[in-house]
């Protein structure tokens, strides 16, 4: 979620198991549930439905790590309450994926193989969240703001839930990227979480209220719904000493960035007005991109007449539709900004959509798409609509060897998908090697030795951040494998 961390040993926090005599509530419960999280908005409660009876709360396609007691039938608590953490985690775990179901029609399937993805409410202490597709997990953590000596959780906001979701639903879609080294394959599942939580935020009434209350419906103003993770984002600026983040947020929706080569950006930029190449900073141009496209709509909405409110909430609606039609269009190996954003138009011009003109003017205004395109110039789609599992058979797993001076790493070969029914370009190998030669230089490989056992910490560099990827040694040849673990 985060690019800055502080990683500790993961535990499970103790949430008071369910008695004996107490029967635990199912069917359709009320759980504790902050859309947004408690520097911008008070907590609230929403009905999870279908949920299984038993000491751990779980639905058809998500369940808590741990056993929660509920109260008078439900699963609300105060903020205070150590079992708020779980309700709120899991609350919105199970609401990301609803919205998602019944916004796109496209039924959630999770990539590591399971029936459910598992909610970890409080693993430790880091300042971050992440999925694990190897555990099948999403993940939440605390930490101490250095300023106020408040123990902040990432669990505790509805938008950064709904970011790590996304991260999970666009895995089981389209589990290639995650075996992808290119920057904007990364970023694009950075942006993908950030968009949904951002279409996701104002279906709730509190937080569709104040978004009116601070833009009137422009939404070119600063609002709660285009900041993501505000409370996140203070104490990560506490923790730097300087605004580390651009605002009062993790990262936000609204900006000005144009295309730019990630090969020729730095990292991180000083200054958080800059694009950078690290996939959440490069992140912001896709998601801003889209949330032009997003402020499009509300603008044609209310030129139909809608008031404001209405106008952002059907917005919305069709923003998650439109998120829907875009993965089933979306490349299924690698792809840049601009293949990406093709399929946008296309899926919108062929596909059911409506807003070809729109999305095609906002990515050419962003520069992504050249500006003499014409949505008639952009080739019908080819990509056909495929299961899950018919998915995953079609990622093949091939190899490709590094030439020339990896430094430690030399001698080694990278894991890479494979399309099995693409041609095989040196270009496309020589680009694997570039990304990789990038992804060394800036630390984001991590080397190991022969037998070297590893552990999940390991998979973390010092700052708490995820390594891209990792060195293991397969009958005694070096691979560089991708890490699957998402922030």
């Amino acid at each position: 979620m985060t690019c800055n961390a502080l990683h500790s040993h993961r535990h499970i926090a103790s949430t008071r198991p369910v008695s004996q005599n107490q029967s635990a509530p199912a069917g359709s419960v009320d759980f504790s549930q902050n859309p947004q999280d408690k520097v911008v908005l008070q907590p609230g409660t929403y009905t999870v439905q279908n949920l299984k009876g038993g000491e751990t709360p779980e639905v058809e396609k998500a369940k808590l790590s741990e056993p929660l007691q509920a109260e008078n039938g439900a699963y609300v608590f105060a903020d205070t309450d150590p079992r708020f953490h779980a309700a709120n985690s899991f609350s919105a775990v199970a609401r990301t994926i609803q919205f998602f179901e019944e916004g796109t029609g496209i039924p959630v399937a999770w990539a590591f193989g399971e029936p459910q993805i598992t909610v970890v409410a409080d693993g430790g202490e880091m300042l971050n969240a992440y999925y694990q597709r190897a555990e099948g997990s999403v993940n939440f953590f605390h930490s101490t703001d250095a300023v106020t000596s408040q123990v902040v959780y990432s669990g505790d906001s509805g938008e950064v839930v709904s970011h790590e979701a996304g991260h999970a639903i666009l895995d089981g879609m389209r589990p290639a990227y995650l075996m992808n080294w290119r920057t904007d394959c990364g970023a694009f599942h950075e942006s993908f979480g950030d968009m949904l939580a951002l279409v996701m935020s104002v279906q709730d009434d509190k937080v569709l209220a104040q978004v009116v209350e601070q833009t009137g419906g422009d939404m070119t103003r600063p609002n709660m719904a285009a900041n993501l993770g505000e409370e996140l984002g203070i104490t990560i600026n506490h923790k730097v000493g300087k605004n580390h983040t651009g605002g009062d947020y993790t990262r936000t929706a609204i900006n000005k960035f144009k295309w730019q080569d990630p090969k020729t950006l730095p990292k991180n930029p000083e200054n958080p007005d800059e694009l950078g190449s690290e996939v959440h900073n490069f992140s912001r141009l896709f998601t801003g991109a889209f949330y032009d496209v997003f402020t499009g709509l509300v603008n044609e909405n209310r030129a139909n007449g809608m008031e404001p409110g209405q106008a952002i909430r059907e917005a919305s609606n069709e923003g998650i539709r439109m998120l829907g039609r875009l993965l089933k269009a979306a490349p299924r190996f690698d792809f840049t900004y601009r293949d990406m954003a093709k399929c946008f138009v296309q899926s919108e011009r062929d596909a059911g959509g409506s807003h070809a003109d729109l999305v095609a003017k906002v990515y050419k205004e962003r520069e992504i798409l050249p500006a003499n395109l014409t949505v008639a110039d952009v080739p019908p789609l080819q990509n056909p609509t495929t299961s899950l599992t018919q998915e995953a058979l079609a990622v093949q797993k091939d190899l490709v060897p590094l030439r020339g001076n990896f430094g430690n790493f030399s001698g080694a070969s990278v894991e890479i998908a494979r399309d099995p029914q693409a041609p095989r370009f040196v270009a496309d190998d020589d680009q694997v090697r570039d990304d990789i030669k990038r992804l060394i230089d800036d630390g984001r490989i991590l080397y190991t030795e022969p037998h070297q056992r590893l552990s999940e910490k390991d998979l973390f560099d010092r700052n708490g951040e995820p390594y891209i990827g990792v060195l293991r040694w397969r009958d005694g040849q070096p691979v560089i494998e991708r890490n699957t673990i998402v922030t």
